[in-house]
């Protein structure tokens, strides 16, 4: 166990180093890149930094937390602080982002954690990821189009495409092409019409629900 310092305790030296680990191996997966290298990653990453900022001075050059030569009680409580939070960001782990995706697939699809299939992982994982060229995930997108008062219908279409057997793949490009469509008009067509269209053989009906009890406030 780290030893402590004049100032601070061998449990805050300890809490100190784990947090720069948690910062340095997202770091170090951030400049691989892969699929490792997610946006959510680097969003925690960035705040995690911040950290640093708001203790240390915008300018201080300061790339990790340390408690080396500081005896201010207020700024061994603030590292304290950051440290705390850092270690506790699921965000900043592969196994945190993951667990947290599985619980929020979950919920999309009203499925217990441990029923999702495959199928439903991949579904989500598509709608919800930053596209490359940025500007948020699908959903953003359709928030963002003359759509966005009916995004809660874009659950229940997912769940209808499943129920039609479209796979993975059909079902996150139908909803990209929809995304991009209504961002292009004032006023935006309903995703079911879009759906008819491009699968008129298919039944775009039984499966329908009051869009106002949906909501991607949790997305």
């Amino acid at each position: 166990m780290p030893k402590g310092t004049q100032y601070a305790s061998a449990d805050l030296v300890q809490l100190v180093a784990q947090a720069n680990r948690r910062m340095a191996q997202e770091a170090k997966r951030q400049a691989a890149g892969g699929p490792e290298a997610t946006n959510a990653g680097a969003v925690a990453l960035h705040y995690a930094q911040r950290e640093l900022t708001a203790i240390y001075g915008f300018n201080s050059g300061v790339e990790k937390l340390s408690v080396k030569g500081v005896s201010d009680p207020e700024t061994l409580r603030q590292i304290e602080e950051a440290a705390t939070r850092i270690v506790e960001s699921k965000m900043l782990t592969v196994s945190g982002r993951k667990e947290s995706e599985q619980k929020a697939a979950a919920s999309f699809f009203g499925v217990d954690r441990g029923k999702l299939t495959a199928k439903q992982r991949k579904i989500y994982r598509a709608l919800t990821q930053e596209g490359p060229g940025g500007g948020g995930n699908i959903f953003d997108k359709i928030k963002e189009s003359a759509a966005g008062y009916m995004t809660g219908t874009v659950k229940d279409a997912v769940q209808m495409m499943v129920e039609n057997g479209l796979t993975a793949d059909q079902i996150s490009e139908a909803v990209e092409e929809y995304a991009n469509k209504t961002r292009r008009e004032q006023e935006a067509q309903s995703i079911y019409d879009y759906l008819e269209d491009k699968y008129p053989d298919m039944d775009w009906h039984t499966f329908r629900i009051n869009p106002e009890e949906i909501t991607f406030n949790n997305l």
